[in-house]
């Protein structure tokens, strides 16, 4: 981990915060979309990412959006992969 000018760590750029709110209701149907995509999983930087080239998404938003669809048992996460049932 590399230290940002502000000292902290760069890795905590990969962490969401609840504050950031959720993705919007047509990027989440895309999201699954692209989970459905890869019934054996994708890492949910990757889903992120294609989701990215679709819609101008917010990271920690999609982190938010995958998380709260897991609570929901709509998705699950297991080995780095994320799914949909």
């Amino acid at each position: 981990m590399m230290p940002t000018t502000s000292g902290q760590s760069s890795m905590a750029m990969n962490v969401a915060r609840r504050s950031d709110g959720l993705l919007s209701a047509k990027q989440t149907v895309t999201l699954l979309g692209l989970m459905k995509q890869y019934p054996r999983g994708r890492q949910a930087e990757h889903l992120l990412r294609d989701l990215a080239a679709l819609f101008p998404a917010v990271w920690s938003k999609g982190r938010n959006t995958i998380a709260l669809l897991q609570t929901m048992n709509v998705v699950s996460e297991r080995d780095g992969l994320v799914w949909i049932f």
